[in-house]
């Protein structure tokens, strides 16, 4: 955990490390989240990135997270955002600690 927290986009956030499949989200630089499962991740561009940020309710600092949900992320709160996509949240067990959520993005670019 050596890199500066203004490069802390997305941070593991869960209050226990077991289970990990209540994984949550959150962030260290200011980037914020909201959830956009009716998004369609295969079809999104930046318009309708942008668009379901703006459709999709109030901005929120700490995100609980489950595979297939589409995340999308205001990148250190500056208008610049990702859509991501959670594929899997593994949870190994508590003899060791590999646990991981693995998940595709697409940034969404002007």
């Amino acid at each position: 955990d050596l890199e500066s927290n203004t490069d802390k986009d997305i941070c593991d956030s869960a209050a226990a490390s077991n289970p990990f499949i209540t994984a949550t989200w959150g962030s260290r630089d200011g980037s914020t989240f909201k959830k956009a499962n009716t998004l369609s991740y295969a079809l999104a561009s930046p318009k309708s990135i942008y668009d379901a940020w703006n459709a999709g309710g109030a901005a929120i600092n700490l995100i609980s997270i489950v595979p297939n949900d589409l995340i999308i992320v205001d990148i250190k709160n500056g208008n610049r955002f990702a859509l991501v996509k959670i594929k899997t949240v593994t949870d190994d067990g508590t003899l060791t600690n590999n646990d991981y959520t693995f998940f595709e993005y697409k940034l969404a670019q002007k």
